[in-house]
């Protein structure tokens, strides 16, 4: 991952120290961009090779500049990133900030004053870890290099373990898994001297569209244009999947190498993304994992998750290294279009809904273990008490938009912050550990121009099929792997496709339970199956029991064993599905053996 490193005290710092910790913290590909050391603080910027993240200098007014990520305006320009916003910076002050376009986030330092300007993105893609105290300023890429630095003590928030053994689809809140750590708002703008202290505020972006009247044929131009805008980009691949998010990209324009990853060619997935590929014309690699590369058997990505449940997130220490080899310094992704533009967090019928339901469809969107579940799994009082914190917190947040503006916009405005910002775009940081991260979905017309619509109009897929078939029919004409059946397909028929496909793994499965393993049909729909590789894989039936059902096992302070082995049981053998469940336990497993070393 790449990020910044900031650490100023009212105590005189080591610079020794501080070297240390940065050096040992690099992982992937990462490299130290630049540092800078005081008397009593650092600051520091590391990233892979040939990234955005860059340093510029200007001598006249005594100006430090550190930039993680890229401006869309700098990409025709001869300038770094650091360059483009210092001269920005100069010409127009503070002002500039709410016209920004790209995922960053910026660093001014005064060299005369000691002042300190930090200034996230609208969306906040990049996540930076700070500790609110008036008296410092701490801020970093991850959060454990804080307790490293000595501003907080490594101290597990228990409340985080509230929330993974709940509502694990999202992380609700600014808390972090170190107790006195917490991440950055969105459109932050942070300000810190050794006279005044910390203190933020937000910035209000710029909308481009105001009074316009969007049409599909529109949507398709921003997407053309902000396409054409990222094609400057040298040595620029794109992470495609068999679905949609991706391959709308390649219907806009994008020309250079795709990348899929997966367990076996012949899977579904696989196979349509090549298709994807071929009809566009792009080339295309396939990068082959063993279902033991989503293991992290190593630990070594331990550190990256900060506390996400992503333990399968693992395969990219292997994947990112053979796309790197290719020549490729960056990768697109079509990140979240599923949320912003294909409505699949919001209700099929948008119509008159109480609060109570949209609370009852969040926790149908959030939770991998339910009340019940709950009460039988988690054997802590105190625990369970947080449990109920969290759920009455979410409540409150969702209760306050509603009766502000709606039940959708409610919805859409919840999952934005807890499930968009503040775990889809965290997950990125294993991509940015071995190569730049560009992520033109979230490019500030994109997402001016969708938000002309009304979510009833973007809600099932209606608009997304109505763009793609605008951008590309050769590329609508391909299968989806969540239907197999094409875009261009009437939409009445993509729940028959869904609940084919879902009829089909269940079958497999059944086979399986009732001939006590002897038939195996592989389902071969998506680039990786946890759940066949709990029954057939020995490799993570022993990750399991090891991680969870061990002497040396810390979940158990937590959670009930004999509940936890029948769940192994049961899956194993087919009788029932508790793979996202076991993924979630045996990710806590992990992280509290990282807080424990």
């Amino acid at each position: 991952m790449s990020g910044i490193l900031c650490h100023f005290t009212s105590e005189p710092t080591s610079i020794k120290k501080s070297e240390e910790i940065i050096n040992s913290s690099l992982i992937g590909r990462q490299m130290v961009v630049d540092t800078h050391f005081l008397g009593n603080g650092h600051l520091g910027l590391v990233s892979t090779p040939n990234s955005s993240a860059s340093v510029a200098t200007c001598n006249e007014h005594k100006l430090l500049v550190y930039v993680d990520g890229y401006f869309v305006d700098a990409f025709r320009t001869l300038k770094t990133s650091a360059s483009w916003f210092l001269s920005e910076y100069l010409k127009k002050g503070e002002s500039c900030i709410s016209e920004l376009n790209g995922s960053f986030n910026v660093l001014v330092y005064n060299l005369d004053s000691d002042d300190i300007l930090i200034i996230t993105d609208r969306h906040g893609t990049r996540p930076l870890f700070f500790v609110p105290e008036r008296e410092q300023l701490s801020v970093a890429y991850r959060a454990e290099m804080l307790a490293q630095f000595g501003a907080v003590e490594k101290k597990l928030n228990q409340n985080m373990v509230a929330n993974m053994l709940s509502h694990s689809r999202i992380w609700f809140g600014d808390q972090t898994f170190y107790q006195e750590v917490k991440l950055l708002p969105s459109k932050a703008i942070v300000r810190w001297s050794s006279r005044d202290g910390i203190s933020i505020s937000n910035y209000s972006p710029v909308s481009l569209f105001d009074g316009i009247t969007p049409t599909v044929e529109g949507l398709a131009r921003v997407f053309k244009d902000v396409m054409s805008d990222f094609a400057a980009i040298p040595d620029v691949g794109l992470s495609l999947s068999g679905g949609l998010d991706s391959r709308i990209l390649l219907a806009a324009g994008f020309k250079g190498p795709t990348f899929t990853w997966g367990y076996r060619k012949a899977n579904d997935e696989i196979k349509l993304a090549e298709e994807c590929a071929v009809v566009n014309g792009n080339s295309w690699d396939f990068v082959n994992l063993n279902p033991e590369s989503f293991l992290d058997s190593t630990g070594e990505g331990d550190v990256v998750r900060e506390g996400l449940d992503l333990f399968v997130q693992s395969y990219a220490l292997e994947n990112y290294p053979q796309v790197v080899e290719k020549g490729v310094c960056g990768l697109m992704t079509g990140l979240a279009l599923d949320f912003t533009m294909a409505g699949s967090y919001t209700p099929k019928s948008c119509a008159d809904l109480s609060l109570d339901q949209i609370v009852s469809y969040l926790y149908s969107k959030t939770e991998y273990f339910n009340s019940e579940q709950r009460e039988e799994l988690i054997t802590s009082p105190e625990l369970k008490d947080a449990v109920q914190k969290v759920e009455a917190l979410i409540v409150d947040s969702l209760a306050s938009d509603f009766y502000k503006a709606g039940a959708i916009e409610a919805l859409q405005n919840f999952f934005a912050e807890y499930r968009v910002r503040r775990w889809i775009f965290q997950r990125q940081m294993w991509q940015r550990a071995f190569l730049e991260d560009y992520i033109p979905t979230f490019d500030n017309r994109l997402v001016d121009y969708l938000a002309l619509f009304s979510l009833e109009q973007r809600a099932n897929h209606k608009l997304f099929k109505e763009v793609l078939a605008e951008l590309s029919k050769s590329l609508s004409d391909v299968p989806y792997q969540g239907t197999n059946l094409p875009p261009s397909a009437p939409l009445e028929f993509w729940q028959e496709g869904t609940k084919l496909e879902e009829q089909k793994e269940k079958l497999a499965r059944t086979v399986f339970y009732e001939t006590k393993g002897n038939v195996f049909v592989p389902y071969n729909r998506y680039y990786s199956n946890f759940d066949e590789w709990f029954r057939v894989e020995p490799r993570w039936r022993e990750a399991a029991e090891s991680l969870l059902l061990s002497e040396e096992s810390l979940i158990t302070d937590f959670v009930q064993p004999d509940v936890v082995a029948r769940m192994l049981e049961e899956q194993t053998s087919g009788k029932k599905t508790h793979f996202g469940r076991l993924i979630i336990l045996m990710s806590l497993e992990k992280t509290l053996r990282t807080f424990k070393s």
